[in-house]
C-alpha cells in the first residue's frame, strides 16, 4: 500500500509539473489527495499497532514528531529548489525522489 502510495503521489507531482490549466490540475490533487491520505493512515496504524499499548501515546507522539519534522525540512528543501529553479522543476524533481525512494 506505501508503494502504491508513494507512486501515486509521485504521478501527481509529475503532473503538475505540466499541466497549466485548472482542470487536470484539480483531478491530479484528487488523486494525490488519496495518496496522501493512505499513506499518513498507513503509517499511523504502523505506529500504533508496533508496540505495546503502555508506551503507545509517546510512540504515536514520536511518530507524529518525526512525520512533522520531515514535512518541514522536506518544505524547506524543496521550496530552495523552486526558488533557484521553477515551480515546475522542483515538482518533477520531487517526483523522481519519490520514485528513486521506493527502490
Amino acid at each position: 500500500m506505501l508503494a502504491g502510495a508513494t507512486v501515486l503521489f509521485a504521478s501527481t507531482s509529475a503532473g503538475l509539473a505540466v499541466v497549466r490549466t485548472m482542470p487536470p490540475a484539480l483531478a491530479l490533487t484528487f488523486g494525490g489527495g488519496i495518496g496522501w491520505m493512505v499513506m499518513m493512515s498507513t503509517l499511523s496504524v504502523a505506529a500504533q499497532e508496533g508496540v505495546p499499548s503502555w508506551v503507545r501515546a509517546r510512540a504515536l507522539a514520536a511518530s507524529l514528531l518525526a512525520i512533522q519534522g520531515s514535512l518541514a525540512g522536506g518544505a524547506l528543501a524543496w521550496g530552495v529548489v523552486a526558488a533557484h529553479t521553477s515551480l515546475s522543476v522542483a515538482l518533477a524533481a520531487a517526483a523522481g525522489v519519490l520514485v528513486l525512494g521506493l527502490v
